[in-house]
């Protein structure tokens, strides 16, 4: 049986979700690698992003170099974001994911639910994570 799996959006918690998916590959990798699609709503999509692309370990390592992580006044989270992508991601991350994650995101314009699942290149993965960071950041002010 194959099971899809969803990360939820849960702003700083996506280091809880990343710890979660790890032991999960550790007790019972098959769910999350036989997992036919993986979905991500706003930070949980950058978990999935990792689980797809089998980078979760680097994403872990590099929540961890601010003493607050994430919450570290100091970290511009969204610059956070590009720079830990552009190092982790493998070249063919586009590849690895298109057709298997599955990114939700509100089209601001007219409010409906947008799940993109098609990527070009590595550099459109990135692009679409990035966007659904400064639309929910926009969303909330």
């Amino acid at each position: 049986m194959n099971l899809s799996v969803s990360f939820c959006g849960s702003g700083f918690l996506a280091t809880y979700q990343l710890g979660a998916a790890q032991s999960l590959l550790d007790n019972a990798a098959w769910i999350l690698q036989g997992a036919p699609r993986v979905y991500g709503a706003s930070s949980g999509s950058l978990v999935a992003a990792a689980v797809v692309c089998d980078q979760l370990l680097e994403f872990a390592r590099f929540t961890k170099q601010h003493p607050l992580g994430l919450l570290s006044p100091t970290v511009d989270i969204f610059r956070w974001l590009e720079v830990t992508l552009q190092r982790c991601l493998p070249d063919n991350a586009h590849t690895l994911a298109s057709g298997r994650l599955h990114i939700s995101m509100t089209r601001i314009s007219d409010g409906k639910n947008v799940i993109v699942s098609e990527f070009h290149s590595s550099d459109d993965l990135i692009k679409v994570s990035r966007k659904v960071g400064r639309l929910n950041q926009s969303i909330a002010q």
